[in-house]
C-alpha cells in the first residue's frame, strides 16, 4: 500500500509538474498569439486609418471634379450664350453689309446736298458782302449830294407787281419850305426790262419824261426832269385876262 501510495503520489506529482508545463507552454502561447493579434490589429488600424484618409481625400477629389464640372456647365452654357450674342452680331454685320452702299450713296447725296448748300451760302454771303460794300460806296458818294440837292432815295418791293421799286425823294425845291418833300417811286416790272411810275407826291404830269426813259433808258435825266417838274409845280402861273 506504501509502494502503491507513494506510486500515486510520483504519478500526481508527474502530471502537476505537466500540467504546469503545459499552462506554463499555453499561457506562453496564448501571450505571443495575443501579442500577435494585437500587432495585426494595429497594422489593421493603421490600415483602415489610410485607407479612411485615402477615402476621404478622394471624397474631396470628387467635390473638388463636381465644382469643376458645375463650373465648366456654365462655362459652357456662357459660352453657347456668347456664341448665340456672336451670331447675331454676325447676321445683323451682314444685313449691314448688304445696306452699307444703300447708307453710303444716302450719305453721299446728302454731303452733295451740303456742299450745295454751302455753295449757294457762300454766293449769298458774297453777294450779300458786296451789296453791302456797294451800298457803302453808293451812301458815301450820294450823301453829298443829298446834303446839297436833297435827292435821296429808298429801295422797296412792290408787293402787287413783285418786283423791286426806288423811291425818289427831293427836298431844296421849295425856298420858303427847304424841307418839304417831293417824291416818286420807280418799278422795275416785266423782269427788270422796265420802269414804271407808281408814285407821285405831288402829283405832276410825268408823261413826257416817262416816254423819254423808256425811249433812252437814261435815268439820270429823268430824275432832273422830275426834278425840275416839281419846281414847276411850285412857281405861281401866271393869270390871263
Amino acid at each position: 500500500e506504501t509502494t502503491l501510495i507513494e506510486a500515486f503520489r510520483k504519478e500526481a506529482t508527474m502530471i502537476e509538474e505537466n500540467s504546469t508545463h503545459i499552462v506554463n507552454k499555453l499561457s506562453s502561447y496564448c501571450t505571443k498569439e495575443m501579442e500577435n493579434l494585437a500587432s495585426i490589429l494595429k497594422a489593421h488600424k493603421k490600415q483602415v486609418s489610410e485607407q479612411q484618409k485615402d477615402i476621404e481625400y478622394k471624397q474631396h477629389q470628387i467635390h473638388k471634379l463636381e465644382k469643376t464640372s458645375t463650373t465648366m456647365q456654365k462655362t459652357i452654357e456662357s459660352d453657347k450664350e456668347r456664341e448665340e450674342r456672336l451670331q447675331s452680331r454676325m447676321e445683323s454685320i451682314t444685313h449691314e453689309e448688304h445696306t452699307l452702299p444703300n447708307k453710303l450713296q444716302h450719305l453721299e447725296d446728302q454731303l452733295h446736298q451740303l456742299k450745295y448748300e454751302l455753295r449757294e451760302r457762300e454766293t449769298t454771303m458774297t453777294t450779300y458782302h458786296t451789296q453791302k460794300e456797294k451800298e457803302k460806296e453808293k451812301d458815301n458818294f450820294l450823301r453829298p449830294y443829298e446834303l446839297y440837292t436833297g435827292l435821296r432815295f429808298e429801295l422797296l418791293t412792290d408787293n402787287q407787281r413783285g418786283g423791286k421799286a426806288a423811291k425818289f425823294i427831293f427836298n431844296q425845291i421849295e425856298e420858303a419850305v427847304p424841307h418839304r418833300e417831293f417824291c416818286f417811286i420807280l418799278t422795275l416790272v416785266h423782269q427788270g426790262a422796265s420802269f414804271e411810275l407808281t408814285s407821285c407826291t405831288p402829283f405832276v404830269d410825268y408823261t413826257q419824261p416817262m416816254k423819254n426813259l423808256k425811249r433812252n433808258n437814261n435815268l439820270r435825266q429823268f430824275v432832273l426832269h422830275m426834278r425840275q417838274l416839281f419846281k414847276e409845280s411850285i412857281q405861281p402861273r401866271a393869270l390871263y385876262y
